[in-house]
């Protein structure tokens, strides 16, 4: 079974006629329930039996999985556009972005109810295999973006970024970035046919992302399946740490 909520909540407040601050909340849960049960006097064919149909007698099995994603961002941001001077209009921001992402799981599994129809754990002599998982992630994000424009014609755009996150390290923790950019459209001074707009432009920056993560999820023999971010990978247990350094250099593993 599966459950999902969704709810997004933003407001504008304006303060003058050039500056207006927006603010935005959104919070969105995953919960995930799974149970499997097999009853008291529960016979399986093909099991292994020691019989000539392969038939298998137990006393039952009960197995449980439950996770639960809880994802919260907040952004408050700060508009400002001050009245057209002449021929140059300015207009800049500055945001504040705060990410929250919350997971846990756990899961059990035992087999050989002590009583008939009493489908809990508590009802097992030993619980065979339980596991469980936490982690939460939390990441702040401070950026600043200003834009002149003279005359329509010459653009010049400045950014400051500021981030930090909790799956780097206490030493590389936060980075800053920026990013420079000028533009001269082309198009306002020289009319090209069939072309509405042309514009010359550079820039200069810095840029970065977040780790990607690599978790083991299950070994089983030579096997191994392993994570990385979204995708999965199975391959045999001795080529795992070559994968990973193959895709994240050799100091990954």
């Amino acid at each position: 079974m599966s459950q999902r909520w969704i709810g997004n909540y933003s407001a504008n407040v304006k303060f003058t006629k050039w500056a207006n601050l927006d603010v935005s909340h959104t919070i969105e849960s995953n919960n995930y329930h799974y149970t499997s049960y097999n009853p008291f006097d529960t016979w399986t064919i093909g099991g292994g039996g020691g019989n000539a149909y392969g038939i298998t007698y137990t006393k039952g099995s009960l197995y449980k999985y439950f996770d639960h994603t809880m994802n919260q961002n907040t952004q408050a941001t700060l508009n400002i556009a001050p009245k057209k001077y002449k021929d140059l209009s300015v207009k800049g921001k500055l945001s504040y972005l705060f990410e929250d992402k919350f997971y846990e799981n756990f899961e059990v599994y035992s087999s050989q109810f002590a009583v008939r129809d009493l489908p809990t754990m508590e009802n097992f002599t030993t619980i065979r295999d339980a596991g469980s998982q936490r982690q939460t992630i939390r990441a702040r994000n401070y950026f600043g973006v200003i834009s002149f424009d003279y005359k329509d014609r010459y653009l010049l755009d400045a950014m400051y970024r500021y981030d930090g996150s909790s799956l780097f390290g206490s030493e590389a923790k936060w980075a800053s970035y920026y990013r420079v950019s000028g533009a001269y459209r082309l198009s306002e001074d020289i009319k090209i046919p069939g072309v509405d707009e042309f514009k010359l432009r550079a820039a200069h920056g810095t840029a970065g992302s977040r780790p990607v993560q690599i978790r083991m999820l299950r070994e089983d023999g030579h096997v191994v399946t392993f994570a990385l971010g979204d995708e999965y990978k199975v391959v045999g247990s001795g080529q795992f740490a070559a994968e990973v350094r193959a895709l994240f250099g050799p100091d990954a593993v």
